[in-house]
């Protein structure tokens, strides 16, 4: 089930979903307003990380991808005047707001992750394979 804008705003209010910090303002007919008929716009947080070209070695079969990945990484603070993203450059980028999805009884939830389609058409991806979020998670979406 795909929830609406208001019923997001309910699983908020009843802690089934926490967005930290809370987006505002919650009136839809508010040109600003985050929530959109069936999701809620999240923002790019402060800084991000561009993979060291290789040739790098994981099995990844093991554990551990993200550290070994935030080893072999150049992180970096977002200007405030914006940053230019060089064409066929990789980086990650995590979200400003840490979400949560609690495991409860009766109602547990679960998300995706998508792109806007605005900036898809400027060649920005915002996942490849993994667009889920499992119930449980707890932290910003990389």
């Amino acid at each position: 089930m795909i929830l609406s804008n208001t019923e997001i705003q309910r699983a908020i209010d009843d802690g089934r979903l926490r967005i930290d910090p809370e987006p505002l303002p919650r009136n839809v007919d508010d040109p600003s307003c985050p929530y959109n008929t069936t999701a809620v716009d999240l923002h790019l947080g402060n800084s991000i990380s561009i993979p060291h070209s290789g040739p790098f070695t994981y099995d990844l079969r093991q554990q551990g991808i993200a550290t070994f990945l935030s080893h072999n990484c150049t992180h970096l603070e977002l200007p405030t005047g914006g940053y230019v993203l060089e064409p066929r450059l990789f980086v990650l980028g995590k979200t400003l707001e840490r979400v949560s999805l609690p495991i409860r009884q009766g109602q547990t939830l679960a998300a995706r992750i998508e792109g806007k389609s605005s900036f898809a058409r400027c060649g920005l991806l915002v996942h490849f394979t993994a667009p889920t979020v499992h119930a449980g998670f707890e932290g910003t979406l990389t």
